[in-house]
């Protein structure tokens, strides 16, 4: 069982999509649907790639130059301190995506592979792990989660 991801770019941005080469699995369509779910309802944060569309194991976002990894060996002290800062803004905006100061939604899966740069700003990209969590009427709290995902990415 293989799953291969292919990233085409656009003038407007990429066109992302995997090829399976095993039957259908419901837990991928249901990666990118989250994947999908999650960037279409952070589009208010500019520190997340606008998503343009979605279709099963395809989406098209917005364009990016390289990931926070490579673009960080090029900068100076200060630089790193902005870009330290926006990450820490976009991290907020992700946990903030329901206001209201709680956690409803759980990336999964930072690392430098997953957070691309357009210009300077660094984008939050590939949810495909993310947890949407529950909320606990009864508690008033969101629920724990256990995180079973196989998929995270190791960087080098």
């Amino acid at each position: 069982m293989e799953l291969h991801y292919f990233c085409h770019p656009l003038p407007y941005g990429y066109v992302r999509t995997y090829r399976f080469r095993h039957n259908y699995e419901k837990r991928y369509y249901e990666q990118n649907r989250v994947d999908a779910v999650a960037m279409e309802r952070l589009t208010p944060s500019p520190y997340v790639m606008d998503i343009y569309s979605y279709c099963g194991n395809s989406v098209i976002t917005e364009f990016a130059t390289e990931h926070i990894g490579d673009y960080i060996m090029n900068t100076d002290s200060f630089e790193r301190l902005l870009l330290a800062r926006d990450v820490a803004r976009g991290m907020a905006d992700i946990h903030e995506i329901d206001a209201g100061g709680n956690v409803t939604l759980v990336h999964n899966d930072i690392n430098p592979a997953n957070i691309m740069m357009r210009g300077k700003k660094p984008k939050f990209n590939d949810f495909n792990v993310a947890i949407l969590m529950t909320w606990n009427e009864e508690e008033n709290r969101p629920c724990q989660f256990q995180s079973d995902s196989s998929n995270v990415q190791v960087s080098d």
